[in-house]
């Protein structure tokens, strides 16, 4: 995965911040992937400000309210966690997943699932000052 096009962005993102010249421009030819630490991979907020001033949001988090986002960017502390439904609701995808890879795979789609303790981060421009960052659980293709 590399290139741009529509003036999106892709590249990898280096542990430890997450600047600007680590994104792929119109003339890389390549994308360079990190080991970073699993727990801090998944620990990191839904969003966050970087060192050059832009705001980076996990993809998982990308539709998510504006709001929300804002108050993770500036470090407040959530008022309302999720509740047992909604982390029902959360673990329950997150079980399902190799059930719907398999589904996938007897479809007759070719399904590579990600090492789950060599994460691979990805990023996205997706405006001057946005990065939406994530961590493929794995790819697909047919």
């Amino acid at each position: 995965m590399n290139g741009t096009g529509n003036g999106i962005e892709i590249g990898a993102v280096p542990t430890g911040g997450w600047p600007r010249s680590h994104l792929l421009d119109s003339g890389g030819d390549d994308m360079t992937t990190e080991t970073i630490d699993r727990a801090e991979v998944f620990s990191r907020p839904a969003a966050q400000i970087n060192e050059d001033g832009e705001l980076v949001v996990r993809a998982s988090a990308a539709l998510g309210c504006r709001r929300a986002l804002w108050y993770a960017a500036t470090g407040y502390q959530p008022t309302n966690p999720p509740n047992d439904d909604s982390l029902t609701a959360m673990e329950s995808g997150n079980a399902l997943e190799p059930v719907v890879a398999r589904a996938m795979e007897r479809a007759g789609w070719l399904v590579d699932a990600a090492a789950s303790q060599d994460p691979r981060t990805v990023a996205v421009r997706v405006g001057p000052n946005l990065l939406v960052t994530g961590h493929p659980d794995g790819t697909v293709r047919m």
